[in-house]
């Protein structure tokens, strides 16, 4: 993937197996083309091995990691996730008590990791994405 110009979509599919020492090469080779043509990476993947690439983002610092999207299917895993990362892991309460104060969709603002229901939502994800592309261009 070095070397390439110009490069505008970078797509890891289940990035959780990669072997280890490739998790964190991919990583970096993808974020290097951030100054060259500012791209978008989008990393997906079912949870896989503790210390993957996927638990090391969640470590960082706050200021360096964008809020975490990953897929309903598995509420304990993210629980987990949660626990071993210093969040409150009873996130549908959260969730439950900004709403009661009509607080509506703001409470996303406050949690790092968000369920996303991916069976329910995958066509308006893929419609997001689109649109995101076309409306900045893509670049070849």
């Amino acid at each position: 993937m070095r070397g390439l110009p110009n490069v505008s979509f970078i797509l890891f599919d289940e990035a959780g197996f990669f072997p280890p020492g490739q998790q964190q090469d991919a990583r970096d080779v993808s974020e290097r083309y951030i100054a060259k043509s500012d791209p978008y990476i989008v990393m997906v993947s079912t949870p896989n091995a503790p210390d993957g690439l996927f638990e090391r983002i969640e470590k960082e610092s706050e200021d360096t990691v964008d809020t975490t999207y990953i897929d309903g299917a598995n509420p304990s895993f993210i629980k987990s996730l949660k626990l071993q990362i210093g969040k409150d892991p009873d996130y549908d309460k959260v969730i439950a008590r900004y709403r009661s104060e009509g607080l509506d969709d703001s409470w996303s603002e406050n949690i790092k990791i968000i369920l996303v229901n991916f069976k329910s939502e995958h066509k308006a994800m893929l419609g997001h994405c689109k649109m995101i592309l076309e409306r900045d261009g893509w670049r070849e």
